[in-house]
């Protein structure tokens, strides 16, 4: 478990047992992981920041520009993509874990605290085979699959890349 404690994440196994703190963060807030890359990411809100750190070791690795208030963040295995929620900044940060490098800032219309990829809801028929669904529902903010939305924004339109999205009116729509 990865526990923000403003200047440090905490690492504890399911036991409580402190396996290792990753250091050097100023307004610890939340935490990604990459698996696959071997990298963690820790927003660093104070700094404008997201460290990247070493999932064997913790050992902060480097640090990617963010915005202000970088707040909740997390991996997309999709789209094989971290992202940041930046409150204050009203936008979301898109890092490449692989290279620890920052994609692009995503404008946002209103602030997006936090964000939920859409599940997807698996269930067996009366005829026996299996359907899935998304979930479409909307969070307390009225900000439904923002990651979706911060993914096509990331995506190059045209020649040139998408840099703002209008989060409650375009979720709510499906746009």
């Amino acid at each position: 478990m990865f526990i923000g404690r403003q200047d440090r994440v905490m690492v504890v196994d399911q036991d409580g047992t402190l396996l290792g703190e990753v250091t050097g963060i100023k307004g610890a807030h939340g935490t990604a992981l990459a698996p696959d890359t071997g990298h963690g990411f820790a927003t660093s809100g104070d700094d404008k920041s997201v460290v990247m750190f070493d999932l064997k070791t913790f050992k902060a690795l480097g640090r990617i520009p963010a915005a202000e208030d970088a707040d909740a963040i997390i991996f997309d295995p999709a789209s094989k993509r971290v992202f940041t929620f930046n409150g204050d900044a009203h936008s979301s940060t898109v890092i490449d874990p692989q290279a620890g490098t920052l994609v692009t800032n995503v404008r946002w219309a209103a602030s997006p605290n936090t964000a939920r990829r859409p599940a997807t809801a698996r269930s067996t028929q009366p005829d026996g085979h299996q359907r899935s669904r998304r979930d479409r529902r909307e969070d307390g903010d009225g900000v439904s699959t923002v990651v979706n939305r911060a993914v096509q924004a990331a995506r190059v339109d045209g020649g040139r890349p998408r840099d703002h999205i209008g989060c409650s009116a375009a979720a709510r729509s499906g746009v």
